[in-house]
C-alpha cells in the first residue's frame, strides 16, 4: 500500500483499528501480487503467475504437511 493510500484509508475511516488497517493491507498485498498487472514482468503478469506458474521454477511452494 503507497503512502498516499494508507493515508486516505486512515483519514476516510479515523476509527480503524490497527488490526482492520493490517487486514486492509493485507488485502492489498495480495492484489498487488495475484492479479494487478506488473508493466515489469512478462506480459504484464502479476509476481506470483511469474514465480509459480512455471513448473521448472526454482521458487514453488513447498508441499509438505507441517504438524
Amino acid at each position: 500500500m503507497y503512502f498516499i493510500e494508507a493515508r486516505h484509508k486512515v483519514i476516510t475511516n479515523p476509527n480503524c483499528s490497527l488490526g482492520e488497517f493490517n487486514q486492509m493491507f493485507k488485502k492489498w498485498v495480495n492484489w498487488y501480487n495475484t492479479e494487478k498487472p506488473h508493466c515489469s514482468q512478462p506480459k504484464n503478469c502479476p509476481p506470483v503467475k511469474r514465480f509459480l506458474g512455471v513448473e521448472d521454477h526454482v521458487f514453488r511452494p513447498l508441499q509438505a504437511k507441517i504438524n
